[in-house]
């Protein structure tokens, strides 16, 4: 075998008689002149020579093409893929973070914040070291390397184009003291210790003032954690602007926990946005979209209780919070996201530039106080859950506001609203309380609806289903586990079109009508 720097250019074996078959890598046997389909046989001496002029020729022209590359050149062909590999969001190992830090001076792609003044010492402020950093990446682009530390600011931050703010997390972490024992006694609380933490104190108290991470077009945001010390686990927390905000197109957070703030995300006229593994603990909004014409994606976002679960605490989230607000997207992707302990778990709103359409797969709600789903709107385009799981009760330590209805579709509604392989149960009021204009329509198919009306007092029996809409219902192929007084559907006077057909009902089949314009009620299989 004939190799020139790592690249195998001919190889060689001895036959059975002793003589030589030359060859060489079988992509290149069509353009070996020493090749054919069956090989052929030469001296052992004639071979030797032809052995080193062929090499030399052969090693002269893989350098001259760039085939192969001297060693310092190999090198930084490295570099730059390496610094390319986090660039486009890839997770990289330590041992390539630490290759990056140690390139940077040679590259300018990577850039450490503490060569800037940066100091994870937990009390200076750092809005200049790090302001100055990611201004310095601008004109081209580049990497704000965060090492681990924990970084105060009582300034904002503004990512600009092309550039990405990157720690030390390839995952999400974990709250301090959460997994049990006393800290879980105590109701959780604490300050995260590993990682790059960054400990946030502006706009105290005015949830209006500047978002404290703005990204602009092309910026992204990863590996960090965003702490507010001033929010403290079994008090009452205080108002704070976004943690962080999308202001431009094709902007990313991925890979990073917001323990506790007040807003978490806004991606507002963010077109093709990517939030993906982002979890922790918002108390009014957790991610809230609009004004977006292309396609946003969020996917393995989860807000629980990963700071607090302290009834003082929870009060104000099971009152006013709200996992995801989604008004005008023109098709938002949305894959395993999850809220736990809120007021609402899905709020479709309707804003100044529109509604929603969408596809989302895989989203949950547990323990929402007022509606795990609710929608004031639906672009006619439609809003699409898969696979969804909700449950919602009431917190035993919470004043929630409202029957806790599983799903709640208001007067305003305007389009199409499809449930698909979804499961629903309680304890809670009702499954689900249906309004609408006559152009909306709402559907469950192949769903399964257990445990309504447990909260309730003894002369109030809510169905599963109401429908006081003008528009259209489809109930088929469902699963009323659980039999209870109010039956299963109910449908309104003056309610539009209805069709309940192809479901297995415990008990007995109870569908009320009371003045739907037209109704039809067949192959239902119930137990009497």
């Amino acid at each position: 075998m004939i190799l020139v720097g790592n690249q195998i250019i001919a190889f060689f074996v001895h036959d059975r008689q002793g003589g030589t078959v030359w060859g060489s890598r079988p992509e290149a046997t069509a353009m070996n002149p020493l090749t054919s389909s069956s090989g052929f046989r030469r001296s052992k001496l004639a071979h030797g020579a032809e052995t080193l002029l062929w090499c030399g020729v052969l090693s002269l022209f893989a350098l001259a093409s760039g085939t192969v590359q001297p060693r310092h050149r190999q090198h930084r062909t490295l570099q730059r893929a390496s610094s390319e590999q986090l660039t486009h969001n890839v997770p990289a190992s330590v041992e390539v973070q630490e290759m990056l830090r140690g390139s940077a001076k040679e590259n300018g792609s990577v850039v450490n914040v503490v060569s800037f003044g940066g100091r994870g010492d937990g009390s200076t402020d750092n809005t200049r070291a790090f302001q100055a950093c990611l201004d310095a990446l601008a004109p081209s682009g580049g990497i704000c390397f965060v090492p681990a530390g924990n970084y105060s600011f009582l300034g904002t931050l503004r990512v600009p184009v092309g550039v990405a703010m990157v720690g030390t997390s390839e995952c999400v972490t974990d709250a301090p003291g959460r997994p049990g024992g006393t800290a879980h006694t105590a109701g959780y609380g604490g300050s995260p210790n590993t990682g790059s933490i960054l400990l946030v104190h502006s706009g105290r108290g005015n949830e209006t003032a500047t978002p404290f991470v703005s990204l602009n077009e092309n910026s992204a945001l990863r590996g960090v954690t965003i702490y507010y010390p001033e929010n403290v686990f079994d008090q009452v927390p205080k108002p704070y602007p976004w943690a962080v905000d999308l202001v431009g197109n094709d902007v990313a957070v991925l890979d990073c926990l917001l323990l506790n703030p007040w807003l978490g995300i806004r991606a507002v006229s963010a077109a093709r946005h990517y939030i993906a593994r982002v979890q922790g603990q918002p108390v009014k909004t957790g991610v809230f979209v609009d004004a977006t014409y292309d396609i946003g994606r969020i996917e393995n976002v989860h807000w629980m209780h990963l700071f607090s679960v302290n009834d003082t605490y929870l009060s104000t989230l099971g009152t006013i919070g709200t996992g995801f607000i989604i008004a005008r997207s023109d098709w938002e992707y949305v894959l395993n996201t999850f809220v736990f302990e809120m007021a609402v778990g899905y709020h479709f709103a309707k804003s100044t530039t529109g509604s929603c359409n969408g596809n989302f797969v895989g989203i949950g709600a547990d323990a929402t106080q007022n509606a795990s789903v609710l929608i004031d709107d639906a672009d006619v385009s439609g809003i699409l859950i898969v696979n969804g799981e909700f449950t919602s009760f009431t917190h035993p330590g919470i004043d929630h506001v409202g029957a806790n209805t599983q799903i709640v579709i208001t007067g305003s509604n305007n389009g199409a609203v499809r449930f698909t392989n979804c499961a629903f149960w309680g304890p809670g009021a009702a499954i689900a309380s249906i309004n609408g204009t006559t152009e909306s329509s709402v559907g469950f198919d192949d769903c399964v609806f257990s445990t309504w009306d447990a909260q309730t007092n003894s002369t109030e029996f809510p169905p599963a289903i109401s429908m006081s809409s003008r528009g259209g219902l489809l109930v088929r192929g469902c699963d009323f586990q659980t039999a209870h007084k109010g039956g299963q559907v109910l449908l309104a006077q003056g309610s539009g079109k209805a069709i309940v057909k192809d479901n297995l009902v415990a008990g007995q089949l109870n569908v009320t009508n009371l003045g739907a314009n037209v109704s039809i009620v067949k192959d239902n299989a119930a137990d009497s």
